[in-house]
């Protein structure tokens, strides 16, 4: 039957439920996204969050969007973003920063963040965690949650982890990572390379361009994704 994941992404929700961020009413544009994807399924699976939940890392930010987020789908998973405190976000719902199994997919969470920096780095350590994940979930189809790509459609060094090829080594060495989802970037992308399906979220505060460095005048968004028990991946990217 495979998987129903609502992915959104790069939030940036602060204490204030109505403050402006960046000039964007960011908690008008989750609740229309939340509307949206509503309207498309009345729940999913997994939703899948990829990172800058909050932009201020209150409690009252991580607070809320877990309330409006939660209701969507059978379990939760997030994962910190460069503005994301992982302890406040361990406070409203601890067991959503780790992995899960979830029909026969495993969902893997990975800390890509820096402290104090842009740019992201997974540790030595974060990534002997996930070759350990993987190896213990071999045979089952895995898709991986982590905020910055390790694959970025950006050259900007802020837009990129920082030396992955380490995590690209081990995500290269095990054949059930069909999906890595990320965000980050503010922008929709979906590129296959090799076995593995390359995802980026769009953000439900304001997309970018890349080759501007930009934000554009296009509406919120988040993806519906299809994960088949074959390791299958449809990608629906779609607006408030």
């Amino acid at each position: 039957m495979g998987l129903s994941v609502l992915h959104i992404s790069d939030i940036h929700a602060v204490a204030g439920p109505d403050a402006l961020v960046y000039g964007r009413e960011v908690g008008a544009n989750l609740r229309r996204v939340v509307d949206a994807a509503r309207a498309r399924r009345p729940r999913f699976d997994v939703v899948a969050v990829t990172g800058d939940v909050a932009d201020d890392a209150s409690p009252e930010a991580y607070r809320r969007v877990h309330g409006l987020l939660r209701p969507l789908g059978d379990v939760l998973r997030w994962v910190p973003g460069n503005h994301d405190d992982p302890e406040r976000m361990a406070d409203v719902d601890d067991d959503a920063l780790a992995s899960a199994t979830v029909g026969r997919w495993r969902v893997i969470t990975l800390d890509s963040r820096w402290p104090g920096r842009i740019p992201g780095r997974v540790t030595a350590g974060a990534i002997e965690r996930l070759d350990a994940e993987l190896d213990e979930a071999e045979g089952s189809p895995c898709v991986v949650l982590v905020h910055h790509p390790p694959r970025p459609l950006c050259d900007d060094p802020d837009c990129q982890v920082a030396d992955p090829r380490p995590l690209l080594d081990v995500i290269d060495r095990h054949p059930d990572v069909r999906v890595v989802l990320s965000g980050h970037l503010h922008r929709s992308f979906s590129r296959v390379s090799g076995r593995t399906c390359w995802i980026g979220a769009p953000s439900t505060c304001m997309q970018i361009d890349h080759r501007s460095h930009m934000d554009t005048a296009e509406p919120p968004g988040a993806h519906a994704i299809e994960l088949g028990d074959d390791g299958s991946v449809l990608v629906t990217p779609f607006h408030a």
